[in-house]
């Protein structure tokens, strides 16, 4: 775990082995990755239920692909901002 993921880690609700962060926990977790300059790889959402996790694929994206081109934290950020605030995230990584 880097710093970053460790600073975060009592900010997340865990659920099926995943460490997952409200919306504004994730914005926060995306601006100290880049203030630490560490590598974001992606964003994976889910919405919780008392008993399930589902996934919604249309607010994940994979930042570590040689198709996506840009900055990761700024296209992190705007999903985030775009997505339901009643959604989780896994927050992906170096």
């Amino acid at each position: 775990m880097n710093k970053v993921e460790v600073a975060f880690l009592e900010k997340g609700e865990r659920r099926a082995g995943l460490v997952l962060y409200s919306r504004d926990v994730a914005l926060a977790f995306v601006e100290a990755c880049k203030a630490e300059r560490i590598v974001l790889l992606g964003i994976d959402a889910f919405f919780l239920t008392p008993d399930t996790v589902q996934p919604r694929i249309e607010y994940s994206r994979d930042f570590s692909s040689g198709f996506f081109s840009g900055d990761a934290y700024k296209a992190a950020e705007d999903l985030l901002l775009l997505a339901p605030d009643n959604l989780f995230f896994e927050m992906v990584c170096e």
